[in-house]
This record gives C-alpha cells, structure tokens and sequence, in this order.
C-alpha cells in the first residue's frame, strides 16, 4: 500500500496512524511523505505496482486546488483501490464517487471492513473524460 499526504498537506503523523494499522492487518506500506503531488503518485504507483493507495486530507494549503486536483489523484491509482482519508475529507466527500474511493472517516475496524470489501473487487477500469 502507498500512503501520501496531497499538495499543500503537511500533517504526516496521521498517515503514520494509517501505516500502523495496515502494518497491523498485514500489509506493507510505503509511505512517500507529506506535500505529494499526483504525478509523483502516479509515478509511485507505475514504480511499486501496490494493491491499494491511501491518501491524507487532514488540512490542506487550499480546498479549492485540493478538490481541483482530486481526479488527478484517483487517475494516479490507475484504478486500484484508494483509500481517503483524513478530517480533511469532509470538504470532498459529497463529490466522490463512493464505488472507487473508501472514505475514512469511521473506526479502524469498519475502514478495514470496507477497504477488505474494495480489495475483493479489484482493479477498476476508469472512463476518460
């Protein structure tokens, strides 16, 4: 799993609780830090090939370029699971599509629960825009 923190977010010890816990379920992670612009994900995700991509929105620089950057980041998953996260998500959260992103924002338990059900289903092809 790679876990990265969006542009302009500089609070990294949330991703580090996210890391834990996956560590935890048996995951591995990679954690590419705080500030991570999509095209860097996307080369991360090109590089690493992972299962799943985990993002932190816990306060962003700018709302507006984070929700205009938010497609850049689900595109840089190339369709794997994506797991977003963060108190930041409350801004975004009427705006994703909740079939290709987990949102975050309950226990450990029921994000495990929902991020194990993502999992089962794979790889989702996206359409272009």
């Amino acid at each position: 799993i790679v876990l990265a923190c969006v542009t302009g977010e500089l609070h990294l010890l949330p991703l580090y609780g996210s890391a834990f816990h996956f560590i935890h379920w048996g995951y591995r992670v990679t954690i590419l830090g705080v500030n991570t612009p999509p095209e860097a994900l996307k080369q991360s995700v090109q590089r690493l090939k992972p299962s799943a991509v985990g993002i932190s929105i816990t306060c962003p620089k700018s709302i507006e370029e984070t929700r205009g950057r938010l497609p850049k980041y689900i595109e840089a998953c190339h369709g794997l699971p994506l797991i977003l996260g963060g108190t930041g998500i409350t801004h975004f959260m009427n705006e994703l599509d909740r079939n290709d992103v987990i949102l975050a924002n309950g226990s450990p338990q029921e994000v495990k629960a929902l991020f194990e059900a993502r999992m089962a289903r794979g790889i989702i092809a996206h359409k272009k825009s």
